[in-house]
Formats: structure tokens, C-alpha cells, sequence
């Protein structure tokens, strides 16, 4: 809970700003907003003085960090029960797979394919993209992508998304992620997926 809710608090009157500001962005929650105000120059001290673009990334983190703050408080005053987990991955599957297969139909890449879904359990829920042959779009050999979505046990909220990518009876890919997802960033990791196999199929 620690981890994903509370915001520490981190003052000193003994260290510079710049340190303070450093060590507020290494704990944001979200890891790209961790990316976007950290670099490896974030930890050696400023030579160059304090600029505009300085004191607006500045103000930035501070707006996140409040946002942070409004967000946990308000999550600790609602008493209404959410939907289980469980419900939460179901929702986040049906979503995913929708968003998935309106992309393969609108896009001029992919061929026609065959979508098969499969819940072994409530925790697992895997669906398989199984594309028809086309030449003229590279697919000269049997393709077939898989992209799981289930429950983490380490992490209460997270969740784990894994894909797969077979051509011709051999992996071409095969990863996994686990995070805090939304439709949006899990959707965004696949489509990624999809386009990365298939510029490798066109150049191999």
C-alpha cells in the first residue's frame, strides 16, 4: 500500500533544492512520468544556473506530486466497494481485445485473421490472433500472435501482459510486462508488439 499510495514526504533546510526535486521524482508512482523528469543528470548538481525550462519542469513535479497526494486521500475516504479483481482483469481483457481487433481490421499490415479467446481461470485470460496467408503482405507462413492478461502475485494491482509470437512453428517473440495497465498503455505495448514482429518477418 505504501508503495502505490502514499507520497513520502522529503524536506531538509541542509541539502540544496535541486537534491530535494531529485529525490521527489525518483518516487513518483508512475513510471513515465519518472522517466520524463529524471535523466542521469538529474543526480550530478547543476552547473549552469536556473533557467525558465528548469523552473517550469519544476513546477511540473509539483503539480504531479499534488495530484498524487489528491488521489490517494481520496482514495482512502470512499467507502463504496470496487469491483474484485478479477472483475477488474475481465474488464481490462474485453477492452483489450476489442481495441486489438478494431486496430488488425482497420490497419493495411495485418491480413484477415482468426481471434480465439480462452480463460483457463479468472486470474488468466489469453487470446490467440491467428492471421491467413498473404503474400503481399508478407505473411507467407503461418503466423499466429498471443497476448495473455492475468493477476500478479507479487504486486496486489499489477498486472502481468505477456505476448508471443509464432512464424512458422518458431518463436519470434516472446515477452512479458507487469504493471499497473490501462487500456491504453497495455494496448500500446501490443500494437508495438504486432509491428516489431512483423518488420522483422519483412526483413528476414
Amino acid at each position: 500500500d505504501s508503495v502505490r499510495e502514499r507520497t513520502p514526504v522529503i524536506e531538509s533546510d541542509e541539502v540544496e533544492g535541486w537534491l530535494i526535486q531529485t529525490a521527489h521524482a525518483c518516487l513518483l508512482k508512475d513510471w513515465r512520468q519518472r522517466l520524463h523528469f529524471l535523466s542521469w543528470e538529474s543526480f550530478a548538481e547543476p552547473t549552469a544556473p536556473t533557467d525558465v525550462q528548469h523552473q517550469e519542469k519544476r513546477i511540473h513535479l509539483k503539480q504531479v506530486r499534488k495530484e498524487e497526494l489528491r488521489c490517494a486521500q481520496a482514495k482512502l475516504m470512499s467507502t463504496t466497494p470496487g469491483p474484485t479483481r478479477e472483475q477488474q482483469l475481465w474488464v481490462l481483457n474485453s477492452a483489450l481485445v476489442l481495441e486489438i481487433r478494431t486496430y488488425l481490421r482497420d490497419s493495411a499490415i495485418f491480413p484477415k485473421c482468426r481471434i480465439a479467446e480462452d480463460s483457463p481461470s479468472q486470474q488468466v485470460h489469453v487470446t490467440s490472433f491467428n492471421f491467413e496467408l498473404d503474400q503481399s503482405r508478407g505473411f507467407g507462413s503461418s503466423c499466429s500472435f498471443r497476448v495473455g492478461l492475468s493477476t500478479d502475485s507479487m504486486v496486489e494491482e499489477a498486472t502481468r501482459l505477456t505476448f508471443r509470437a509464432t512464424v512458422c512453428d518458431q518463436v519470434r517473440a516472446d515477452a512479458v510486462w507487469t504493471e499497473l495497465f490501462t487500456v491504453e498503455t497495455a494496448f500500446g505495448i501490443c500494437r508495438q508488439s504486432f509491428l516489431d514482429v512483423v518488420e522483422l518477418m519483412l526483413t528476414t
